[in-house]
């Protein structure tokens, strides 16, 4: 189906009420550090740009920094897809909090690796500036949501379908997510309970309608069995 941000907020919005402290925690947990990196994709651009041009990435190699990109890779990146799982599952219906879990069953391994090399291929993107790592972490934005419905699917699969999925939307979601700015700065006024209680898991959920329109242009263009 053609999306719009309006439907997809809209569809966000009624799944958020219909489930809402389930969502909410879920969110929360969702909000941990690295576990919704590739929602964010305009801000984790910039950051990995910023850093390393002041060379955090080579200071990280020792110390703390070790134990967070290890964190990330075994821990957050597989926590990462499976909230995605549910906020697509809370879609249709209330998702129960089990679906969190769906990154580390059944196959821990594969998406374990196959978001470190999506990670490499962003960082590696972005060496040559902003802008490429930006794009190219676009076109890899469904990745963590194919990971989610289809676990056992081989990294280079993954990664060429986010690019299919993302071809000729990229410019879109960039707007989608630039939409969500105005609703940052109520943290600000709220000391970030209104991020925790509404913004968060409503942008989650707007993200999983997001990739439910993708996945269906996909599966109207090339017909269920490729999907």
């Amino acid at each position: 189906m053609n999306w719009n941000r309006t439907g997809l907020k809209n569809m966000a919005k009624t799944a958020l009420k219909g489930n809402f402290w389930l969502t909410v925690l879920v969110a929360f947990i969702f909000a941990l550090p690295g576990a919704s990196r590739s929602v964010t994709t305009v801000r984790d651009g910039y950051e990995v740009y910023t850093n390393i041009n002041y060379g955090v990435v080579a200071t990280a190699a020792a110390g703390g920094g070790t134990i967070s990109l290890l964190l990330r890779i075994f821990l957050f990146n597989p926590l990462g897809v499976g909230c995605r799982r549910f906020f697509v599952e809370n879609l249709y219906k209330p998702a129960e909090v089990e679906f969190v879990k769906a990154g580390f069953v059944p196959n821990y391994v594969n998406v374990v690796l196959t978001l470190a090399i999506r990670d490499i291929f962003v960082f590696l993107w972005t060496l040559l500036l902003v802008v490429p790592g930006i794009i190219k972490a676009y076109e890899y934005r469904m990745v963590d949501f194919l990971l989610a419905d289809y676990p056992d699917m081989p990294y280079k699969e993954a990664l060429e379908r986010s690019k299919q999925m993302m071809m000729g939307e990229k410019m879109d979601a960039f707007i989608l997510d630039l939409s969500f700015i105005p609703w940052y700065f109520t943290a600000l006024f709220t000391f970030g309970l209104s991020f925790i209680f509404y913004v968060n898991p409503y942008q989650a959920e707007t993200n999983a309608a997001l990739y439910a329109a993708l996945q269906d242009k996909m599966q109207k263009m090339y017909g269920n069995g490729d999907m």
